[in-house]
């Protein structure tokens, strides 16, 4: 997950919600981990949304109170496996084959995990298995990262293949737990210190999944599309919003107007914007200053004008704005403005 999706995407709090009930079930008070994460000391009685940098916070808050107790880092990702409502699960549970499923974790981005999926070839361009990146996470989460993402993906696939999948080999990190991946034989399990790697023979990459379905798997490939557009259109909104309003020479355009120029909805606007901490009324504000102070000082347009052409229906309604925002009038802010002119003129006059 790129730093931008984690202040762009909302995710689901289910995650946090899982880490909070496997802490209390280990006699670890989730209320004081929340408080070190810097969150209300509960969390809200109905599930809602919360961003990635949240939910980033709180795992290294978990990670903190854990890191002696690595087992629980295997039962949070089992429990993950378990909701059904992520928009890739059920895209994977429904896919044709390994391969479509493998095609589908490369673009995780969308997911809450920070580990880097790469798909492995044998020689003839067959897919074998998949490695785990951790380096994209941040290096005090990737211990837990590498264990959550690789229990997560054994026990998905275990359930998508309904059964145990028969892996070739599963080069594991260190902390995961053998009990979290439900496997009596342990041969070709090794661990590794180095990158993680699940490998299977390539036969079974195309072998047909029992749970594929083609027309509902259709329609959660354009769920994650939609996901996806969503996504892109929120990075940076703020600046394309901006972007819009200098556009409109900062008329005091209605988020309508803007929303529609930058593509989607108002109300995806304003949900986008919140994500960010802004709103679109205090970026309004802000071009409107800007295009103001930039014409009192560059021009000699009369203020009336100014007015009229940011918006304001009439000078009186645009000089109380002027007024709230810098504490003085337009007409005295150009004044100060030509004075300082005049002494800079002088000054450099005297140097000649």
């Amino acid at each position: 997950m790129t730093p931008e999706t984690q202040s762009a995407l909302r995710i689901d709090d289910s995650y946090l919600r899982i880490m909070c009930e496997v802490l209390d079930e280990h006699g670890i008070d989730s209320r004081e981990v929340l408080a070190q994460a810097g969150l209300p000391r509960r969390l809200p009685e109905m599930r809602t949304t919360t961003n990635a940098e949240t939910s980033i916070s709180f795992r290294r808050a978990f990670v903190a109170a854990t890191d002696r107790r690595r087992k629980l880092w295997s039962i949070v990702a089992s429990r993950l496996v378990m909701q059904t409502t992520s928009p890739y699960t059920l895209a994977t549970r429904t896919a044709r084959d390994i391969e479509s499923v493998v095609a589908i974790i490369e673009n995780i981005d969308l997911d809450l995990c920070l580990i880097a999926v790469v798909p492995l070839h044998d020689r003839q361009g067959q897919l074998v298995g998949i490695e785990f990146d951790a380096s994209p996470a941040p290096p005090d989460l990737r211990a837990y990262e590498e264990v959550v993402a690789v229990t997560a993906h054994i026990r998905n696939r275990d359930s998508i293949w309904a059964g145990t999948f028969p892996y070739r080999r599963m080069e594991l990190p260190p902390s995961l737990s053998l009990e979290a991946i439900h496997r009596q034989n342990h041969a070709g399990i090794v661990r590794t210190s180095g990158r993680p790697r699940l490998l299977w023979l390539p036969n079974l990459s195309s072998q047909p999944l029992l749970g594929a379905t083609r027309h509902l798997h259709r329609g959660y490939l354009r769920d994650l599309e939609s996901l996806h557009e969503e996504l892109r259109r929120s990075k940076n909104i703020g600046d394309r919003v901006v972007e819009q309003l200098r556009t409109a020479g900062g008329a005091a355009c209605s988020i309508g107007q803007v929303a529609r120029e930058v593509g989607i909805s108002t109300r995806s606007l304003q949900r986008a914007l919140a994500d960010q901490g802004l709103t679109f009324r205090a970026l309004r504000d802000s071009v409107l200053r800007e295009v103001a102070t930039s014409r009192l000082r560059e021009t000699l347009d009369p203020i009336a004008q100014i007015a009229t052409d940011l918006g304001y229906t009439s000078p009186t309604s645009f000089s109380d704005a002027f007024r709230t925002w810098f504490g003085q009038s337009p007409s005295d802010f150009r004044v100060g403005v030509n004075q300082e002119n005049s002494a800079m003129s002088d000054f450099a006059g005297s140097r000649r």
